[in-house]
Parts: C-alpha cells; sequence; structure tokens
C-alpha cells in the first residue's frame, strides 16, 4: 500500500516495466472516476479518454472505467498522471485504487480527501532508465481537471470546458 503513512514510491524492475500491462482499477461505493494525462517520450501531452480507437494504444481507459497502460510501449511515455474526479461536491470519498501488474502484483492507493474537493491527484509515473516508478501523491484541491493537469505541468491539452479534455491519440 502506497501513501497513508507507508511508502510512497514503488518502482518496477527492467523486466516488470518492459512486458504486459499495468492497471488502475477504482473500488469505491460513490461516483468517483479514473482519468489519466501523459506525456510522450516526443514531448506530446495527451488526455486518455474511454473508447480511444487508438489499435496498441499506450495508455487507455476501458469502458468500465480502468486506466491501463501498455508496459510493451512504455518507452513511449516519459511521465504520467493519475486523477480521480468527483461527480458532484456531495461526493464522499472513500475507497482504495488498485494498480495491478501483470495480473499479479498489487499495489494500493487509499483514496484520503475532504468531501469538499472536485479532484485528486493520486499518483505520478516517471520513466527513469527504462523503468517506471510510481509515486503516490494524495494531493487533493476544489479545482477541476483542467486546474490539476496545469498544477502537474500538462498545459499542451485542448479543452471543451474546464473538466473535459477533447485531445487524444
Amino acid at each position: 500500500m502506497l501513501g497513508s503513512g507507508r511508502p510512497s514510491v514503488a518502482a518496477l524492475s527492467r523486466v516488470q516495466t518492459a512486458v504486459g500491462t499495468m492497471r488502475f482499477s477504482l473500488d469505491t461505493s460513490d461516483r468517483l472516476s479514473l482519468t489519466c494525462v501523459y506525456e510522450t517520450s516526443d514531448g506530446a501531452t495527451v488526455a486518455v479518454r474511454p473508447g480511444d480507437t487508438t489499435p496498441v494504444p499506450t495508455v487507455a481507459q476501458t469502458p468500465s472505467g480502468h486506466i491501463v497502460i501498455n508496459l510493451r510501449r512504455i518507452e513511449h511515455i516519459q511521465r504520467l498522471l493519475i486523477v480521480i474526479r468527483a461527480a458532484s461536491p456531495e461526493t464522499r470519498w472513500a475507497g482504495v485504487v488498485t494498480a495491478t501488474l501483470g495480473g499479479k502484483t498489487r499495489v494500493q492507493f487509499p483514496i484520503e480527501a475532504p468531501i469538499a474537493h472536485e479532484s485528486l491527484a493520486l499518483a505520478t509515473g516517471f520513466v527513469v532508465d527504462g523503468r517506471l516508478a510510481v509515486r503516490a501523491e494524495q494531493d487533493h484541491v476544489d479545482i477541476p481537471l483542467r486546474g490539476m493537469c496545469e498544477r502537474y505541468g500538462y498545459t499542451q491539452i485542448a479543452w471543451r470546458d474546464d473538466r473535459t479534455p477533447i485531445n487524444s491519440i
């Protein structure tokens, strides 16, 4: 488990980073959702959206809302940000996000945020020397997704409004 007074960084080995997938799954009883933005190795910024039709996506969102990182394409990622969003201000922030590596290894991120916040930066990931390192952030602020992305330096995303990115690959 990352965060909640525990170690805040997990680094994958080169072998773990190069094969399979890493899946982020949200387990909560309230209306929270996961989203991901990432920067590619050539400097482009991408907001992951459900229904992406890229034949071999680097990062995708399943119809059920899971975020899936294709580790066989990790060389195309420089960094990423996993964000949890609330459907409304009354949303209860409780639950856990589980990152599963290859269907076996699991890392859990407890959701720890007051009710009044609109978004939570759950985790950041960086590819360093071919290895993916994931860090628990638990940064909750009362700003929409656009503000959270800008807070972490993802400024090259096109937006329909403060909650809806319009670009994807």
